[in-house]
């Protein structure tokens, strides 16, 4: 018996060491190998020591670097039931995957420091690792979407499950980065309550983390019609919509970026700092058509005042001929 209890010790710490090692050993730009998947007995075990391993991390901001690599397991595990059509399996690393991006929510709470500019240097770090995170989790749902569409071998009913599955786990995501979005707010609010800025003291902590800064506002006016795309904190949106062409470019501007901020919840003056691309489409060539038109009634005007100058001569030559006579 105590035989059997000392190979089930080993075992279980062999188990959990290759674990561990196989998650410490990625780069940022590989996903975590699914290793144990949900469709094995062995499963439940995997996901107790990852249990043991964070109970085991005292440090709250580590707790969540774990946490999102653990997240990307079951991203990877998902992937892999997706592939072999094991919707079940899916749903169970779905479901797995949502408990932990909660606990991470609630972690990102707990990020604090006596300096709020240390507190914010935090924040930017954790936020850096959810946007690569993110980044990882869009391409393994497009992978997902690609391979399911070329195999034409699943059913209707399959195919809005696995829909719905790749949906919920966007939605894990979207929810920890408004979480740390808010969070970063709060601290630059404290930032300017003890005399500084919190823009500027973001980018200075944003160059000293060497994290880029890839936020950017393009507008693009043609023919009534803004289009627009923003990228802030890698969430990406495009809408657009009707406007009086009448407008000045910074009349157009200030609408847009009223728009933009009731999308993202960000003050004008926030927006105010990222980068903007604006073209106007179709004004020059409205100009220009104007111009010529203008320039076909000047020619018009002309050949007119020819005409009646023409006329005016033939009148008086006829008047002279006649009073001759």
């Amino acid at each position: 018996m105590e035989k059997r209890l000392g190979l089930i010790g080993v075992f279980v710490l062999m188990f959990m060491l290759v674990s561990v090692s196989a998650i410490e050993n990625q780069t940022d730009l590989e996903l975590i190998d699914a290793g144990t998947t949900p469709d094995s007995v062995l499963y439940f075990l995997d996901l107790a020591i990852e249990n043991l391993g964070i109970a085991l991390t005292f440090d709250n901001e580590l707790k969540i670097e774990k946490e999102l690599r653990i997240a990307e397991e079951r991203l990877s595990e998902a992937r892999e039931m997706a592939l072999k059509n094991n919707l079940k399996a899916m749903v169970k690393a779905e479901e797995n995957h949502e408990k932990i991006m909660i606990k991470i929510k609630e972690r990102i709470k707990k990020i604090s420091s006596e300096d709020s500019e240390e507190e914010l240097r935090r924040e930017l770090r954790i936020e850096q690792k959810i946007n690569s995170y993110e980044f990882k989790m869009k391409s393994v749902n497009d992978e997902i979407k690609i391979k399911i569409k070329t195999s034409g071998e699943i059913t209707p009913e399959q195919q809005e499950l696995i829909n719905s599955i790749l949906s919920n786990l966007e939605g894990h995501t979207w929810d920890v980065e408004i979480e740390i979005n808010s969070e970063k707010g709060k601290t630059k609010i404290k930032i300017k309550l003890e005399g500084n800025e919190g823009e500027d003291v973001e980018r200075k902590l944003k160059g000293e983390l060497e994290i880029e800064d890839d936020d950017e506002i393009e507008i693009e006016v043609e023919d009534g019609m803004v289009e627009v795309e923003v990228e802030i904190n890698d969430i990406k949106q495009e809408f657009e919509f009707e406007i009086n062409s009448s407008l000045s470019d910074e009349q157009i501007k200030e609408q847009v970026m009223n728009e933009i901020s009731n999308r993202f919840s960000i003050s004008v003056q926030e927006l105010e700092r990222i980068k903007m691309k604006f073209e106007r489409e179709n004004d020059d060539d409205d100009e220009d058509k104007e111009k010529e038109e203008g320039e076909d009634d000047e020619d018009e005007d002309g050949e007119d005042d020819d005409d009646d100058n023409n006329q005016s001569s033939e009148n008086n030559s006829g008047g002279n001929s006649s009073g001759g006579n």
